[in-house]
């Protein structure tokens, strides 16, 4: 789910509580204004990291840079390549940094963002 999504739910679940409590006074004949219904949540503090898995926490190039206490809070590795290192020459394409990349955090059960920076012909060398 992306951060958007996070914020739809979480702004929806907002509106579903309040229409709840609004509901519930209404029904025992309190006033039904929207501010008498706000609710106010304050997460409550925790020690260490806050982890995030498949967001948060990312590192780029291959998980062996990374001592293990990092790789612990990762989730996820980041890879950027231009296109012109996928396809070196016409119609040839090598996918051997990229299988790496993938099944090296594979291996550790991290999912991956990856980006290709394309830049039109003048990234293609041929």
């Amino acid at each position: 789910m992306s951060f958007f999504g996070c914020v739809a739910l979480a702004s929806d679940l907002a509106w579903i509580a309040t229409a709840a409590q609004a509901r519930s006074a209404s029904a025992a004949g309190a006033p039904s204004r929207a501010e008498n219904f706000l609710v106010a949540v304050a997460p409550e503090p925790r020690a260490g990291v806050l982890l995030n898995p498949g967001k948060g926490w990312s590192a780029g190039g291959s998980p062996e840079r990374h001592p293990k206490e990092v790789l612990d809070l990762l989730g996820m590795g980041v890879m950027r390549l231009d296109w012109a290192s996928v396809e070196p020459q016409e119609g040839q394409f090598n996918w051997t940094a990229l299988d790496r990349f993938l099944d090296s955090w594979g291996r550790l059960g991290k999912v991956c963002n990856i980006r290709v920076n394309y830049d039109g012909v003048k990234q293609r060398g041929w």
